[in-house]
């Protein structure tokens, strides 16, 4: 079952509103229902999931969220998951809107790029590591909600073998530098699973790596030297 803090009741609006902080040690992500019960009418819950030095990773399980065959509420959906990438709702909008019964009696929005399903995976992007979800719901139907497995990447820096080694910035837009005490000899740029995006040879103390055409993410930096290879992680914004 879900652990869910309610912080204020807004009786005079009928509007039920939650709030709560996961982590990766939480595991599931659930909605005000939790296992057993529907969400509520005229719900806003935030919920905030992060945890120091991880990047969350949220993937969908269970979606059953009253989806329109007209506009509904917003966007073909009449209730709907909001996703923001970093630690509240300024950070950017990963997804508006998203709803779908693929769990339910299978309703699906009028609005294709609302459609929420199982399986489905956000991984923030932000340099905190963290998600933020915001899930509004109208005054008539309710459905059963939904779930979604937690998962979380180390954003440590790994092995550091290379005497005087920086890099900076981080995070960084176009470019990222790179230098050390000895001289470097070749980098390479990994996404998070593990495909190949730069590889550059360098041999001199310092050097430059174009990232602008990398997409906006986390990635691992493996750095070759005279003194043995370093692996570092950093933010393309």
């Amino acid at each position: 079952m879900k652990k869910i803090t309610l912080l204020f009741l807004f009786a005079m609006f009928n509007l039920v509103a939650f709030g709560q902080d996961l982590t990766c040690d939480d595991g599931v992500f659930l909605d005000s229902g939790g296992d057993a019960a529907p969400y509520s009418n005229d719900e806003v819950t935030t919920t905030v999931i992060s945890s120091p030095d991880n990047v969350v990773t949220i993937t969908f399980t269970f979606v059953d969220i009253e989806s329109s065959t007209g506009n509904g509420s917003q966007d073909g959906c009449w209730d709907f998951l909001t996703i923001y990438d970093g630690p509240d709702t300024s950070s950017p909008v990963l997804a508006q809107t998203l709803c779908g019964e693929e769990s339910g009696d299978g309703g699906v929005p009028s609005v294709d790029t609302s459609l929420l399903s199982v399986g489905d995976s956000f991984t923030s992007t932000h340099s905190t590591g963290a998600l933020t979800i915001v899930f509004t719901s109208d005054g008539s139907v309710t459905e059963e909600g939904w779930s979604a497995d937690i998962t979380c990447e180390s954003l440590s820096i790994g092995e550091q073998n290379i005497s005087d080694f920086k890099m900076f910035p981080n995070p960084a837009n176009d470019v990222l530098n790179i230098s050390a005490a000895v001289n470097l000899e070749n980098a390479k740029i990994y996404n998070l699973v593990g495909q190949l995006v730069v590889d550059q040879k360098i041999g001199s103390l310092s050097d430059q790596i174009n990232v602008s055409q990398l997409k906006t993410g986390i990635y691992i930096l493996e750095v070759a030297s005279e003194g043995g290879v370093g692996t570092y992680k950093f933010v393309k914004e």
